[in-house]
């Protein structure tokens, strides 16, 4: 094994609850039959506005004079003390009863690389810290979006699509480089776990309630004469409240922070007053904004791009995009830079061939010899009927080759020791094959031919695509 060297409701609330054991079965939901949907997406509506920093920190200084707010971060947003005493920094994350995989997977693959950096035996950036801006983006977001559909019937495919999981967890790679490019990054300890960030259920269904009533609002008042632009006056407004709500549930994120910490050799190093975008600017030789996504998809052409319509969680974001290339491309990169250090940021479908004692392996389960029966989609017809599709995000940190030939992968989950080998899965190349569909790679690292593809016409597929968040 050749190992990086770095160490709405459904019937359960996350996927690691779902292997723990608590849940009974798996939730799906129907598709309803298409109606022309409105092909100017937020993204590229140069009238969309996106949420200006000037007008969030406004809101924060506001917050945090109001001395109810005050009150209420006190009394909802801490964790119970013993584990606020601890403040652990463990080698293996565990992202509770969240959907935040893609966020925990990319701030742990930005980890290793800072770690090796400053010649670090420990650190852990927030993961809260994140969530709570992209709850606050993926509100503007979806309210862009309803700005962008006022025409179109509530009842349309494509509305509904957006209603159904307005802020939601799930997201991608793209919309984790937008978050990182606008606001930066910081240590846990300038930013800690709370309660809701571990378990969002609860907040997301209250901030879903409050942004669907806004946006019926919206639809209203343009349907009784008012214009965008003044619809769009009376949305600041409204992400004022979501950005109220966030501060009382989790605590006002930081504006500036000093990183203070010993390296292996046990010398003391202190960085003051640092802003996030500071911190991730110049302190950490990783760049977000130039790396790109490798996909397979086989049901679509290959070396073009993909991107899905209304995907994002940023205005003025990074796209949602990929390169669509062949399994054998993402295995050669990633066995190559995955030998040569470099842990890798990755998505799969975890809830298919995956045991609770971390091996992933297309034979795990013999439903053959059980039931006398054999069932034979391809990974195509698997995406194309909705029976496979991402549904997680983990780091790539090793890989097996006897022979020439790759045998099996190591994964960094984020589900705690307690799942696989002590946090970490085992998959084969088999599985590798079937359920693993993107890896992230520096653009550096693309062949001429991948280069090309990034100048051609992008295939734009629907909202509701396998490849979209909301097919989660």
């Amino acid at each position: 094994m050749v190992v990086s060297n770095t160490d709405d409701k459904l019937p359960y609330s996350s996927f690691a609850e779902y292997f723990s054991g608590n849940a009974d079965v798996l939730h799906a939901q129907s598709l309803q039959e298409s109606v022309n949907a409105n092909k100017d997406t937020p993204s590229s509506n140069c009238c969309a506005k996106e949420l200006d920093l000037a007008l969030l920190n406004d809101i924060r200084d506001e917050l945090d004079g109001d001395i109810v707010s005050r009150l209420g971060s006190l009394t909802i947003s801490k964790l119970p003390l013993e584990d606020a005493l601890e403040n652990k920094q463990p080698p293996i994350n565990n992202q509770g009863k969240s959907d935040m995989c893609w966020n925990y997977a990319g701030l742990n693959m930005m980890r290793f690389k800072l770690m090796e950096q400053y010649n670090l035996t420990e650190f852990d950036f927030s993961k809260a810290y994140l969530f709570f801006y992209d709850k606050v983006e993926k509100a503007n977001w979806f309210l862009e979006n309803i700005l962008a559909t006022l025409d179109q019937s509530l009842d349309s495919r494509l509305v509904q699509c957006l209603f159904a999981k307005p802020v939601n967890d799930p997201a991608q790679w793209n919309m984790f480089v937008s978050l990182i490019e606008k606001y930066g990054m910081v240590p846990y300890s300038a930013y800690p776990d709370t309660y809701h960030n571990l378990n969002s259920a609860h907040l997301i269904s209250l901030l879903s309630s409050v942004v669907r009533e806004f946006a019926l609002r919206l639809r209203n008042e343009y349907a009784n004469g008012k214009c965008v632009e003044e619809l769009r006056t009376e949305k600041t407004e409204m992400i004022k409240e979501v950005y109220r709500i966030m501060t009382i549930a989790n605590m006002s994120p930081p504006k500036k922070f000093t990183w203070a910490f010993y390296d292996r050799d046990g010398t003391f190093h202190e960085i003051n007053d640092i802003t996030p975008l500071e911190f991730y600017k110049d302190y950490m030789c990783f760049d977000c904004s130039q790396t790109v996504s490798l996909f397979n998809d086989p049901r679509n052409e290959y070396m073009r791009r993909l991107t899905v319509e209304f995907l994002g969680n940023v205005v003025g974001g990074q796209e949602a995009g990929h390169i669509n290339v062949p399994m054998s491309e993402i295995k050669r990169l990633a066995a190559k830079l995955v030998m040569a250090g470099h842990p890798l940021w990755f998505s799969c479908d975890v809830l298919k061939m995956v045991s609770r004692n971390g091996i992933a392996d297309t034979n795990i389960f013999d439903y053959a010899a059980a039931f006398s029966s054999k069932y034979n989609l391809t990974k195509a017809e698997r995406m194309q009927c909705l029976e496979s599709k991402p549904t997680h995000g983990m780091v790539l940190t090793g890989v097996h080759i006897e022979d020439g030939k790759i045998v099996r992968w190591q994964a960094e989950n984020s589900w705690g020791k307690e799942f696989g080998n002590n946090g970490y899965l085992t998959i084969t190349d088999k599985w590798f094959d079937e359920y693993v569909y993107q890896i992230i790679v520096m653009k550096s690292d693309l062949s001429q031919e991948m280069l090309d593809a990034l100048e051609k016409d992008a295939i734009v597929l629907p909202p509701w695509d396998p490849l979209s968040i909301w097919s989660l």
